[in-house]
């Protein structure tokens, strides 16, 4: 994945002022050390940017308040690297409006048995300080997601990766303007979602607009336009001939130009997809998981929509990370999914997410 950096990732690091200055400043440098480390990775698209190591009640609010308020920040990355007493977090993690992560990790991969003493004890407690954190962010009931594993671990470096780059499509979305024109598909369900609580919940600014203002803005596109975008297909897809100079492709490159919440994933087997001769769209044939019957039946009835998104670019865990920054549903169908399991999952589901707005 290509890096980015156009925006940041804080690595917040908590303690206490009991352990003195003298681990504090341990704690730094190793913080400074794990977060150099993960922004030097090729994998993880942004900046990743140590901030001091926090020890009260009023520098971790300031710095939730300061995160909250930067419009280079996407969300942070909190790892407590010694003892930090949870009720400190309370009232920062309270305001804090962006994504966090929680990073249980250690500076050591390796525990080092013939020296290790009390002094090495003191220092290295994030098993005891990542629990409480832990605690506190379960009984606030706050979204995030957790990563185990030693920082320079593979498979660690990958689930933060994925994050961040969910934490990137999060930032953006949030500014999203969604335009929809005419609004023609009368009594159809599942394009008339409740705009006012999209916008609320999302960040999605959806307006409508009638047919002449999109009739207005394709007919003003210039040829030049038109041209410039049909080389980029050319580039980028793979197409006959007769598709590529067809008035059709032509008239879709004129149109780009001028243009309760539950995410549902299931995942699927992509299988080779039979040539179409008198059919020629793009296409992709996949097979549900765990199986056809099941699939389909478990999308019903989760009130999947009779349109779908398809990706090979991404997988179930990106969407899971984008739901839970969302603060919306997330049900996966894969090999597991079991009907009845999941018909008790959807009612449980549907009480939870009615009452946890308003359960303290």
């Amino acid at each position: 994945m290509k890096k980015q950096n156009n925006k940041e990732v804080w690595f917040v690091t908590g303690s206490q002022h009991l352990y003195g200055p003298k681990t504090l400043k341990q704690v730094a440098a190793d913080s400074v050390k794990i977060a150099a480390s993960l922004d030097k990775s090729a994998e993880i698209i942004q900046k990743i940017v140590f901030k001091p190591v926090l020890t009260t009640p009023e520098s971790v609010f300031e710095l939730c308040s300061e995160a909250n308020n930067s419009e280079s920040c996407i969300g942070l990355i909190a790892w407590m690297h010694t003892f930090s007493p949870a009720k400190m977090w309370i009232r920062g993690l309270s305001v804090l409006n962006k994504p966090f992560l929680h990073l249980h990790t250690q500076v050591n991969r390796d525990i080092p048995w013939e020296t290790i003493d009390m002094d090495f004890m003191n220092l290295n407690q994030s098993a005891h300080g990542d629990r409480e954190f832990g605690f506190i962010s379960t009984r606030m009931r706050l979204n995030r997601k957790v990563v185990v594993g030693h920082y320079l671990d593979p498979e660690s470096v990958h689930r933060i990766a994925v994050w961040v780059r969910v934490a990137t499509a999060y930032d953006d979305a949030r500014s999203m303007k969604v335009a929809r024109f005419g609004d023609n598909m009368r009594d159809v369900t599942v394009t008339e979602g409740n705009k006012v609580s999209a916008q609320i919940k999302m960040g999605y600014s959806v307006y409508g607009y009638g047919t002449g203002d999109l009739v207005r803005a394709v007919n003003d596109v210039s040829p030049n336009a038109i041209k410039k975008l049909l080389t980029e297909y050319a580039s980028e897809y793979k197409m006959t001939k007769a598709v590529a100079g067809s008035e059709t492709l032509r008239e879709a490159a004129r149109i780009e130009l001028g243009n309760r919440f539950r995410m549902i994933v299931n995942v699927v087997e992509v299988v080779k997809c039979p040539d179409m001769p008198q059919l020629p769209v793009a296409s992709v044939l996949w097979k549900p998981m765990p199986d056809l019957k099941t699939g389909a039946a478990a999308w019903i009835l989760a009130g999947g929509a009779h349109h779908t998104g398809f990706s090979t670019a991404i997988n179930a865990e990106y969407l899971e990370d984008f739901s839970e920054m969302m603060g919306i549903e997330f049900v996966i169908i894969n090999e597991k999914c079991n009907l009845t399991t999941l018909k008790n999952e959807l009612r449980w589901n549907e009480v939870y997410y009615h009452l946890a707005g308003g359960i303290n």
